[in-house]
């Protein structure tokens, strides 16, 4: 545990390389969020206590000498932390730890699970997605824009993978999910219902999402990240579409992508 490591003998700490004492401060500093977030005082205090303790006997020693944060953390904790304050201590060891973070690293504490979800009759369709993250990323993205459901297909990852589970931050719960062997069966499905389909992608020559027609329901198609859609299969949708771009890079990630594309299309389904 944390208390145990700030208790060490100095002497024991002098001879830990500096990776395994910012890995230490790292952790300490990661229980005082912990108990922030989970509003615990009592157990903020112990954090803090501990971590502060940890950081002065680090500086007596007069270890982690590249480390230049290190002071201005241990002033910190000697002081009142907010959330802020936290991050702001944190930020600099995982830099130094070369920790490549991602969202669904990060503790939050804003959902709201109570209230009450408006959905659209908008069904997202997701072909052979390669990355865990972003096949999360859709699910967290289509849960705050309200889709009906989302459609895996081709070797997209879905849920069952935990490298999934952990990317939605647990909007897999509350997103009706379901998968089709092959984005030609999801197309298939749509068809059957009279559902419009609308496939999204990069090519400059197919018209920005504002400038075509939508009807409800209707489902939005999305691709692989670096294949996108085929040609043949966009030549079978009934609209096609692009977020017009003004840089030199063509294309979005697909979880950015899809999420100007809900936004617009939530946009224009609240103002039928």
């Amino acid at each position: 545990m944390v208390c145990s490591h700030a208790m060490e003998d100095p002497s024991d700490l002098s001879d830990l390389p500096d990776d395994t004492l910012l890995e230490r401060l790292l952790a300490a500093l990661h229980a005082i969020e912990a108990a922030h977030v989970a509003g615990n005082d009592d157990a903020l205090r112990g954090a803090q206590s501990a971590a502060r303790d940890f950081a002065r006997r680090i500086s007596s020693i007069d270890a982690l000498r590249d480390f230049s944060a290190l002071p201005t953390i241990a002033t910190m904790l000697s002081g009142e932390l907010d959330a802020r304050a936290i991050t702001s201590m944190l930020v600099p060891v995982e830099r130094a730890l070369d920790k490549k973070l991602r969202d669904e690293d990060f503790l939050i504490a804003a959902d709201d699970w109570s209230r009450d979800v408006r959905t659209m009759p908008l069904r997202l369709v997701a072909d052979s997605l390669r990355s865990s993250f972003n096949v999360g990323g859709l699910f967290r993205t289509g849960e705050c824009f309200g889709i009906e459901e989302l459609v895996l297909c081709g070797y997209s990852a879905d849920p069952s993978d935990a490298r999934v589970c952990k990317a939605t931050l647990g909007t897999h719960e509350h997103v009706v999910w379901r998968r089709e062997r092959r984005v030609e069966d999801a197309l298939a499905s749509c068809r059957a219902e009279a559902r419009l389909t609308v496939a999204l992608e990069s090519d400059a020559s197919y018209p920005a999402l504002e400038e075509v027609d939508i009807s409800w329901p209707c489902a939005l198609f999305v691709g692989n990240e670096r294949h996108g859609l085929t040609t043949s299969f966009c030549e079978r949708v009934d609209v096609r579409a692009r977020i017009p771009l003004f840089g030199r890079k063509n294309s979005l990630n697909v979880v950015s992508a899809t999420a100007i594309a809900l936004e617009h299309l939530r946009r224009r389904f609240e103002a039928r």
